[in-house]
């Protein structure tokens, strides 16, 4: 579709909601599990279409097969026991990892089976589990005493035999394209392997980095009985990979938020601005537009694709802290599944489709990213005050050619004035005349000297009624006036191509990474541009006010 196709069909959209229309068909969460008999609420997940849903508290596992609308219990465990984690598969598999091992299902929950417990002495508390993108018969298991894995669907188990063999493993994750590369995450350190898990390297050190963070611990803490057993003892909760860009990678700690965008070899904290709190026990990213959601002790939060602040998502919800997030993406819509300790709810975001643009070509446009687009246009400086700056830089404005015409003015006022001084000095010459024997005598002197002083005013009081100044002041007046047009012009221009720019980062994100960096790269540009036209006062503006488009 041509760009201005584009364009002209948003402004069309814009205009009609200006910017009120939520686009959420259900704009509040909905509470979906009245009927569960136990709570205490530990990890939730779901299928690829969100039909059948499974939630885990301590002790017990439930599924819905309905969307949440009637739920059954299908596991139990006794004793000391405690369920940990799960994991859905398309092809009907579930994975449920506890203190007591790890147990698989082939049919969504109706049988199980035992597929990992004590391997000698070594303990079977299990954390966290990793299916290979190409081969499911591949698992990665991390446990409370090192990193374990499977080549034939979990029958036989062997352990890494490096120092990962004995780290208390939280997290594990295969890289989904790149088949060797895997990723670890311990109580306060991330590690990634480039060999299918033969080595890892330590990239991410969380207790480091709090140090410069004021008000958060350096450590995890102390275990008390509500809390889960992954976060009684680890700092990091959540790791999850871009499933737009898979060189990113998102991690949720419980000082913060950190974010790498090459495949986890550096990482740099995201923004806390808005974020009720930092103590983050879930991510999810969705696959649609890249927003994250965060599910934190003080509610569940979204950060929109290039946005700066993050915006709770709190309307319907009767509970503030939260311990799990799974998102499903679905043809129109994503749906939110969010556990708390106590309650299990649900939440849409819908997608609209614009007239004249074929069903599959949706418009990724939602109330956050529509809020944050109409509030960076706000808080910019206007046309008008870019306009003004680049005229007073360019010294082009109207006050300096009246001042022209009322100095023309009062010239006739004043006269033109001139001195003039003069000296005369004459020399004085007698004859004598002699007799016919006697020569003539001259006589000199004595010397006469004159001098003489003169001031004069003169007023030419035709210049009240027009100045030969005014031929010239007209011919200068003509060239301000053009050069002040092409400043605007320019200005203009630049100005509102730099906005459509940022309508589309903000509404229609490119889907390729090099594409998003080179519309940046462009807005980057503009800006420089316009910051050359106004000395200097763009960039300074944008600082001021704390805009930043990354």
């Amino acid at each position: 579709m041509p760009l201005r196709h584009f364009f002209s069909l948003l402004t069309t959209f814009l205009t009609a909601t200006t910017f009120l229309t939520p686009v959420y068909g259900q704009p509040s969460w909905e509470k979906i599990s009245a009927n569960l008999f136990d709570k205490n609420f530990e990890a939730l997940t779901a299928d690829s279409d969100g039909k059948a849903i499974f939630v885990a508290s301590d002790k017990n596992l439930y599924r819905s097969l309905n969307g949440g609308n009637r739920w059954e219990h299908i596991f139990s465990l006794h004793g000391n026991n405690r369920l940990n984690f799960i994991r859905s598969e398309k092809t009907n598999r579930l994975f449920l990892l506890s203190t007591d091992g790890v147990f698989k299902s082939e049919d969504k929950g109706k049988t199980w089976s035992k597929i990992f417990s004590a391997i000698g002495r070594m303990p079977t508390n299990s954390l966290s589990l990793s299916v290979h993108p190409q081969d499911p018969e591949i698992l990665f298991l991390g446990t409370a005493q090192g990193l374990f894995w499977s080549l034939d669907g979990g029958k036989n188990w062997a352990s890494q035999q490096g120092p990962m063999g004995h780290e208390k493993i939280g997290f594990v994750l295969h890289h989904p394209t790149q088949e060797n590369v895997l990723f670890l995450a311990t109580a306060e350190n991330f590690y990634r392997s480039k060999d299918f898990g033969k080595s890892f390297e330590k990239t991410f050190h969380i207790a480091s980095l709090s140090k410069n963070d004021p008000g958060t611990a350096e450590t995890a803490p102390p275990q008390n009985e509500n809390e889960s057993a992954v976060e009684s003892t680890l700092s990091i909760t959540s790791v999850k990979i871009s499933p737009i860009h898979p060189q990113e990678i998102l991690m949720g700690t419980l000082h913060g938020i950190y974010a790498s965008s090459d495949l986890g070899k550096s990482w740099s904290a995201m923004t806390p601005n808005g974020l009720g709190n930092i103590r983050v026990k879930d991510l999810e990213i969705s696959s649609r537009d890249g927003a994250i959601f965060a599910a934190t002790e003080a509610g569940v939060y979204t950060l929109a694709p290039g946005a700066s602040r993050w915006i709770e998502i709190y309307e319907g919800l009767s509970e503030k802290s939260f311990e799990s997030l799974k998102l499903v993406a679905g043809k129109d819509q994503e749906t939110l599944f969010a556990a708390s300790k106590n309650s299990i709810f649900k939440w849409y975001r819908e997608w609209i489709a614009l007239p004249g643009i074929p069903q599959s070509d949706y418009l990724t446009i939602n109330e956050f990213r529509m809020n944050e687009f109409k509030n960076i246009l706000q808080r910019e400086p206007s046309i008008q005050e870019v306009q003004n700056s680049a005229i007073r830089y360019a010294d082009v404005t109207n006050s300096k050619i009246k001042k022209w015409h009322r100095s023309s003015k009062l010239k006739a006022f004043l006269p033109d004035f001139s001195v003039g001084k003069n000296l005369s000095i004459r020399n004085n010459v007698d004859v004598d005349r002699g007799g016919s024997s006697q020569p003539d005598l001259f006589i000199l002197g004595p010397d006469s000297n004159s001098k003489g002083q003169d001031i004069r005013l003169d007023w030419k009081l035709s210049n009240f009624i027009f100045s030969s100044d005014q031929t010239s002041i007209d011919s200068r007046e003509k060239l301000m006036v053009e050069l002040r047009s092409d400043v605007l012009s320019e200005v203009t221009r630049l100005y509102f191509e730099r906005r459509r720019l940022l309508m589309d980062l903000y509404l229609n994100r490119p889907e390729t990474n090099k594409e998003y960096l080179e519309l940046l790269l462009r807005i980057d540009e503009l800006t420089a541009y316009l910051d050359g036209l106004t000395g200097g006062y763009f960039a300074k503006e944008l600082q001021k006010r704390k805009i930043n488009y990354h």
